[in-house]
């Protein structure tokens, strides 16, 4: 017996919402704490990548919160360099039925030689932890209505990420000419964008304004503050 694309799809839909029905659905539902141990088996981890692929799905906050610490969760779109200087890094978007790839091209970087950090946060959040490495730095602040802002700067060279765009609503935003694609869901937030060859990206977790979310990305910078 043969089924249709779309009878598939529907039938594998059925079989994760079933699978995942129990995971919690409210931050305040959520006790985890990361352990010495495992910050630096993933720190070795990363270490080791050649290649590293950045994959983010539409999840439960629990979820999100602990891939959060290892990965980078994205948002997806056709993002380009202003034209009012010349392109340095090429992001190419490959769209298909269930996720968009994007890849990129051009002046990337191996590694990170510039660390940027927020200069800008909502009043109540402060640092909770830090990784990094070569490749990979990522910031988490916490305020105590139990928000979370996970803040990473990426090196560009061997990039690959995978998003799911099946799910919440995308915007593309231009700020100072620099692209932002802003993804938005339930409980959750994402930004994605590029300068000076990194990729950065800010995962909110908790219910923010879009606005309040780009003036928190745009104030990166070297300086601390």
């Amino acid at each position: 017996m043969q089924i249709s694309r779309n009878e598939f799809d529907s039938a594998l839909r059925s079989v994760f919402s079933q699978q995942f029905e129990n995971v919690p659905r409210s931050e305040s539902e959520i006790e985890y704490e990361f352990s010495d141990s495992f910050k630096k088996s993933m720190d070795k981890l990363i270490l080791k990548q050649q290649k590293a692929t950045w994959k983010m799905t539409n999840t439960t906050p629990k979820r999100m919160a602990v891939l959060a610490a290892v990965i980078a969760l994205l948002v997806a779109g056709t993002m380009s360099v202003s034209a009012v200087r010349e392109p340095v890094l090429k992001i190419i978007t490959e769209i298909f039925d269930t996720h968009i790839d994007l890849n990129f091209e051009g002046q990337t970087t191996t590694v990170i030689t510039e660390e940027y950090e927020l200069t800008w946060l909502p009043e109540g959040f402060e640092v909770a932890g830090k990784m990094k490495n070569k490749k990979t730095i990522h910031t988490e602040y916490k305020n105590d209505g139990g928000d979370i802002i996970h803040f990473m700067q990426h090196s560009s060279e061997n990039r690959n990420i995978i998003v799911d765009n099946e799910h919440g609503n995308l915007n593309r935003v231009n700020v100072d000419g620099i692209d932002m694609m802003i993804r938005t869901s339930e409980n959750s937030s994402f930004v994605i964008w590029e300068k000076n060859g990194y990729i950065y990206t800010l995962q909110y977790i908790g219910n923010e304004s879009e606005k309040t979310l780009i003036k928190i990305a745009e104030s990166i910078s070297t300086e601390k503050k």
